[in-house]
């Protein structure tokens, strides 16, 4: 999170694309490998920042891809997705953004750990709630399906948010380009 004077923090802002997957916070990256026992390129936060953040121009997106999988083998449960969203909120509070349209694709973010994509949505819908809430600010979900996954992927999400239409304010057709 890029802190900037108090001038430009008090403006209210909008966050028109934010991916959730690849907004984990690092130290919650840490947290949760320890306590899933899963395996980092490293267990310290400077170090595995160079694995996750963009720190310069990328090549092309698969290279951002990439950083994605450590990503994806962090969202271990509902629970873990509940608080990587109400991070993300209280990130974005900080920087007093007032309207924020955070997007994710359930069929890669859940798919990792076989979660059920029902019970994360929940959490979602507390972490987004809550933050409404105490933040004071409106926040959108918008479902991803991935072309690249393939048309049964596709399929499932759209009819998944179809189901949950009432939370989402979208789908995002997206893909490697």
């Amino acid at each position: 999170m890029k802190n900037f004077e108090a001038r430009y923090n008090d403006l209210p802002k909008t966050e028109l694309h934010i991916h959730l997957e690849g907004a984990i916070r690092t130290q919650t990256i840490i947290d949760i490998a320890k306590e899933y026992d899963l395996k980092l390129p490293s267990y310290e936060a400077g170090e595995l920042d160079k694995h996750i953040k963009v720190y310069g121009q990328m090549r092309d997106l698969h290279a951002v891809l990439r950083a994605f999988d450590i990503f994806q083998n962090s969202i271990t449960s509902p629970g873990v997705i509940e608080r990587i969203a109400w991070e993300l909120f209280e990130d974005s509070a900080k920087q007093n953004i007032k309207l924020s349209e955070v997007r994710f694709s359930p069929d890669w973010a859940f798919h990792g750990h076989n979660l059920n994509w029902d019970a994360c949505l929940e959490g979602l819908l507390r972490a987004k709630q809550r933050a409404e809430r105490e933040f004071d600010m409106v926040i959108g979900y918008i479902a991803i399906t991935t072309r690249g996954m393939g048309p049964e992927s596709c399929v499932k999400t759209v009819d998944w948010a179809i189901r949950h239409k009432q939370h989402f304010i979208g789908i995002d057709l997206a893909d490697s380009e």
